[in-house]
């Protein structure tokens, strides 16, 4: 477009610079957004990709058994919760399977998972106690229920159960029954 400056004079001149002006402050505006913007869906993604770790791949949820087969086989098909150091980023919309294939896939720092019913996951790092519920009418294995699972590979043939001496690193510091339903 070509501008008549005898047209326009100088007030016009005056106010179309700083309407040019404004338009370009407006511009800067939306790309310091739109930079932000990218930054906050890296940020976005990671978390996302934390939340879904093992969702669709899970197959390998026969490797994990339940943590009470470590601690006392007879409750071993019993509801669990336990608490030990935790990944702080769960994972949602999760199977068992789905469970057990983010904490291979975490293999230099996961042993082991909480899994809620409701398909809520939590990557243990280290089992520090654990509450059982004996008062259920059914099976861990059978059910989707909460539960703890420990990879079988890291304590075949290692029993979890506390023993108060201080000197093993793996064991439990406690194990509470709860005579009750979860």
């Amino acid at each position: 477009m070509v501008l008549d400056q005898g047209a326009i004079g100088a007030e016009g001149m005056k106010n179309s610079s700083a309407k040019i002006a404004a338009v370009e402050k407006v511009i800067g505006a939306f790309e310091e957004d739109i930079a932000n913007g990218k930054e906050e869906a890296v940020k976005l993604r990671h978390s996302y990709h934390l939340a879904t770790r093992g969702n669709g791949k899970g197959t390998n949820g026969d490797q994990y058994y339940p943590l009470m087969y470590f601690v006392d086989k007879q409750h071993k098909d019993v509801p669990t919760t336990c608490a030990g150091d935790v990944d702080k980023h769960g994972i949602l919309a999760a199977s068992k399977d789905d469970c057990a294939a983010a904490c291979s896939s975490e293999a230099q720092t996961c042993v082991g998972f909480s899994y809620y019913k409701g398909g809520v996951c939590l990557l243990i790092s280290k089992f520090k106690s654990l509450t059982y519920y004996t008062k259920f009418g059914g099976e861990i294995k059978h059910k989707a229920t909460t539960a703890c699972y420990a990879k079988l590979a890291r304590f075949d043939g290692v029993s979890l159960k506390p023993d108060g001496s201080g000197k093993c690193d793996v064991c439990l510091d406690q194990a509470i029954e709860a005579r009750r339903c979860f």
